[in-house]
């Protein structure tokens, strides 16, 4: 049985725009969560802003002026336990105080990721056919094998 040329079929599997979502500390591998990390706020600067993070994140990172205004005491805020994390405090002498929250919670920064979409398509004819899920790929690909089994068997 002589067949005649037909354009190749080809299936390729491709990362497509997913969504971004935030994700725990655990899952994002945050070094606060893996390490813990370190504050220290001042009591004798007004409002006890953050003089220094010994982390790139810490109870800085998400200081939210729309939320915590400067006017609060930031350092009765985390002692009244607000924060619903776990930590100790220290005196370093000279108006400051340090907070050390222990490894293994959420941190302060708020993580994000995206999440991956693969789109399958078939390219046939130069064109590229794309299918809305994978139940959708599945049926045409067995529809393309049992053409090719018939084809081999049928010689």
């Amino acid at each position: 049985m002589l067949h005649t040329h037909r354009p190749k079929t080809s299936f390729k599997a491709r990362p497509a725009r997913g969504t971004v979502v935030e994700v725990s500390c655990e899952t994002a591998q945050c070094l606060n969560y893996l390490n813990g990390w370190k504050t220290i706020l001042s009591t004798t600067v007004s409002a006890h802003v953050p003089v220094h993070d010994k982390t790139s994140y810490g109870l800085y990172g998400r200081y939210d002026p729309t939320t915590f205004t400067y006017r609060e005491n930031l350092i009765e805020w985390i002692r009244a336990g607000n924060t619903n994390r776990r930590y100790t405090e220290q005196s370093l002498g000279n108006g400051l105080i340090e907070f050390v929250f222990e490894a293994g919670q959420q941190c302060f920064t708020k993580h994000y990721q995206q999440d991956m979409v693969f789109d399958i398509a078939r390219v046939e004819d130069s064109k590229v056919m794309f299918y809305p899920d994978g139940d959708a790929f599945i049926e045409d690909s067995d529809k393309h094998l049992r053409k090719i089994k018939e084809v081999v068997e049928n010689g």
